[in-house]
């Protein structure tokens, strides 16, 4: 109720010398209104107060839910990311097992097959030097 008081006060002051005349002549016939006019307008005041406020409820009940259900959404993203990166996680490790296990398979195969390669070649270099004296022996 203080508010609305408050409220007039800083629209009275902030009025034009034409609209202060005017609120001058609504208060004259302010006094001379009944008791039973006066109490209408203080109930008609309280019942605008009341509703303003539901409404005003009503808003906050209705931005409180719609906070509830996007915190809501996000909380789900949030787990789906959570799922998303745990699969990306273990594919990883599991891509950077096999990559070692490639790895190291190749490192034992190169390190087994190079003195074999070099005897084999070494052979072939032989057979082609011993190759190449009998082809010449035969002509």
């Amino acid at each position: 109720m203080e508010w609305s008081r408050a409220g007039e006060s800083r629209a009275a002051s902030e009025q034009t010398p034409a609209s202060q005349h005017q609120a001058s002549q609504g208060e004259q016939h302010g006094q001379n209104r009944t008791p039973l006019l006066n109490e209408a307008d203080e109930k008609a005041k309280e019942l605008l107060m009341r509703w303003m406020s539901e409404r005003l409820t009503e808003s906050h009940a209705r931005i409180f839910v719609r906070l509830r259900k996007t915190e809501a959404e996000i909380s789900q993203k949030i787990k789906k990311i959570k799922v998303r990166l745990k699969r990306c996680s273990t594919s990883i490790k599991e891509g950077e097992k096999e990559f070692r296990q490639f790895y190291s398979s190749l490192q034992k195969d190169h390190q087994t097959r190079q003195p074999k390669m070099v005897a084999k070649v070494q052979r072939l270099i032989e057979t082609a030097k011993h190759g190449t004296r009998s082809a010449a022996h035969f002509e």
